[in-house]
């Protein structure tokens, strides 16, 4: 008699056998992700450095004390808008709780969708109002700043006649060189040469658009959020 004859052949099961079952992973797992977003809370914006990020919840460093119970949202990319709360803080850190689970996996990863010319600028935009100089060798204007990224910047078009390298001056930040990307109904966009420093544009938001609310409160109570836009 084959020796072999009385083991389960390739596919075949057996009684007593067991059907290995795969792992099922639970959906708190955190991942590492150190990706960078934009956070609102209410009509404020900031930049913020995701750090860990799971179905349920993330932390990220800030760069200026959210307080325990503040609404949020938060935009991994332009299109995807997580809404949640502020349930631990330890400066420079805090920890948020989702209103509702995400995909990870969708998250991180979107659809490829081609961008139109106006959206060339790299995620995530401070869609903050202000101003800035716009200069090139010979000429030179005022503008309104619509939207800065640390990539790059988006505001009114001057009508200036430069076809060479520019330089921006949002007020605020240093003088960056670049070249226009786009330019249509009014609109231009900047591409700097050397991108600003994200930890710099990050305490550009906060002094320009400050929050106002108590940091401490009696009694152990979540703060009551009023928040204001500079």
């Amino acid at each position: 008699m084959d020796r072999d004859a009385s083991r389960p052949r390739g596919g075949e099961m057996t009684p007593g056998m067991k059907l290995a079952v795969p792992e099922r992973r639970s959906t708190s797992r955190h991942l590492t992700v150190y990706r960078t977003a934009r956070m609102r809370i209410g009509n404020v914006q900031r930049l913020i450095l995701v750090k860990n990020l799971s179905a349920g919840g993330l932390k990220a460093r800030v760069y200026e004390a959210v307080p325990v119970g503040s609404a949020i949202c938060v935009e991994l990319t332009g299109d995807n808008r997580i809404d949640g709360m502020v349930v631990w803080a330890d400066p420079p850190h805090i920890g948020v709780r989702f209103d509702r689970e995400i995909d990870v996996s969708e998250v991180l990863n979107p659809p490829f969708m081609a961008s139109p010319a106006a959206e060339r600028l790299r995620f995530p935009l401070l869609d903050i109002p202000t101003t800035g100089v716009l200069r090139c060798s010979q000429e030179s204007a005022s503008v309104a700043v619509h939207s800065v990224a640390t990539t790059g910047a988006r505001f009114v078009w001057p009508a200036l006649r430069c076809e060479e390298d520019m330089f921006l001056e949002v007020s605020g930040l240093d003088n960056h060189r670049g070249h226009i990307l786009w330019q249509g109904e009014g609109m231009a966009e900047i591409g700097f040469f050397r991108p600003i420093a994200f930890a710099t544009l990050a305490q550009w938001a906060v002094a320009r658009q400050p929050l106002d609310v108590p940091l401490t409160v009696a009694n152990g109570e979540p703060p009551l959020q009023q928040y204001l836009t500079a």
